[in-house]
């Protein structure tokens, strides 16, 4: 099981973090966008493209090599964390035009 956690530092801001559990080494990347970066996904497999302009930057970490973000914060503060919790159940998705699509970002290095 993950956990995450932020720590509020007087008049500097946040610490945002999380811990990792695992036995194996997740070969995790940093990564980041700019605000204004240009994003194109193809989306539920079909023949058309969606595109839009980030309006906030982000920094964020991968795992196992593709460049979707597991962990990240927003230049608003967002922030977002994968976590690893056995036993969970979740919906199943009947309408993907009420579901989020999986984006796959590009990589800068």
């Amino acid at each position: 099981m993950c956990t995450d956690f932020q720590i509020h530092v007087d008049q500097q801001g946040y610490v945002s973090g999380r811990s990792m559990e695992f036995a194996l080494n997740l070969n995790s990347k940093f990564f980041f966008r700019s605000v204004g970066h240009k994003y194109t996904q193809n989306l539920w497999g079909k023949n058309f493209d969606y595109s839009w302009t980030g309006k906030y930057g982000f920094v964020a970490m991968n795992c196992f090599d593709p460049d979707i973000v597991t962990d990240g914060m927003n230049t608003a503060g967002l922030s977002t964390g994968n976590l690893w919790l056995p036993g969970s159940k979740y919906q199943t998705i009947t309408d993907p035009q009420k579901a989020f699509a999986l984006i796959i970002l590009q990589p800068e290095y």
